[in-house]
């Protein structure tokens, strides 16, 4: 684990990560995962774990990015329809460079947002689109933390449950678990060894 600690320590340092580069690619991961960890910024789905926007948004921090909704636009048909797009765009602190984009939807008619009021709709679409933005751009940096590459808030539910849609909503979340220390802990230990081996290959190259 030394090694690990050792070489994180190093690339911290940094201002920001330089993907490009596997070996700050492969710490980036790891200080990703550990903060994904300790803030449980992650949703466990069927045995599979999706980190929350607010993780995403993280390892565009490390990158010395952020995120800018530039455009919200309403979809909604006619009836009852509530519909909302949002775009975004990553950007350098720095040199204020366009370096990303994103773009999603939500609507009341997906089955888990029945009920909801359209402020919460347009509020998703928008982090929808965040989290898209950043997928499109470091998605695989997600996946060597050991998340999946698919923002959670496209999987399961987010806001408040109301009366009327709260039997509907419980139903479509079954299989949504909250992870145990036990299990955050074996996650660690299993990341920590395998993030040391693509360090150690890193070196020899």
């Amino acid at each position: 684990m030394a090694t690990t600690k050792k070489s994180t320590k190093a690339v911290v340092k940094k201002d920001n990560f330089d993907v490009a580069k596997q070996d700050q690619a492969v710490v980036m991961s790891k200080v990703l995962r550990d903060h994904i960890v300790q803030q449980s910024l992650f949703t466990n789905i069927k045995g599979k774990n999706f980190a929350h926007v607010d993780g995403w948004q993280f390892a565009g921090a490390l990158m010395n990015t952020y995120p800018v909704v530039t455009r919200v636009k309403e979809l909604s048909a006619e009836g009852d329809e509530v519909k909302w797009l949002a775009h975004c765009e990553i950007r350098e602190y720095k040199t204020d460079k366009k370096v990303g984009f994103g773009s999603a939807v939500c609507s009341n008619k997906e089955r888990n947002k029945k009920g909801f009021e359209e402020y919460a709709i347009l509020s998703m679409a928008q982090t929808r689109a965040i989290g898209k933005a950043y997928r499109n751009r470091v998605g695989w940096i997600m996946k060597l933390a050991g998340y999946e590459s698919t923002p959670a808030e496209e999987m399961v539910k987010t806001g408040k449950t109301t009366k009327k849609t709260k039997k509907t909503q419980q139903k479509a979340t079954q299989g949504e678990e909250k992870p145990t220390k036990e299990q955050l802990e074996e996650e660690m230990k299993k990341s920590d060894q395998e993030l040391e081996k693509q360090i150690n290959k890193a070196k020899n190259k």
